[in-house]
């Protein structure tokens, strides 16, 4: 759907419509050991851990599992924090 078209839902169409989504906000807000962090955990595949993390971060179950989905999509090394535009450089 174009962005016009429906006029409604045109900018809050991020979860996950068919292609690649675009990186969630809060991911803007980590420092790349932050990130790793989580990197690791969903390379593990540990939710357990990752939700661990996550509540630390202060983020809501809704941008933890938005995360998520997004790392399920990204490619393998796609994820890096050189590889992510706007990355805040404090934690390189």
């Amino acid at each position: 759907m174009d962005q016009n078209s429906s006029g409604q839902t045109g900018k809050q169409g991020n979860q996950g419509s068919g292609s690649a989504m675009n990186r969630p906000e809060v991911l803007t807000r980590l420092t790349s050991t932050q990130l790793d962090a989580l990197e690791l955990q969903f390379n593990e595949q540990d939710r357990q851990e990752w939700n661990t993390f996550t509540d630390s971060y202060g983020w809501s179950r809704q941008e933890s599992d938005e995360v998520w989905q997004w790392f399920s999509q990204v490619p393998p090394g796609g994820k890096s924090t050189s590889e992510l535009e706007g990355f805040p450089a404090e934690g390189r």
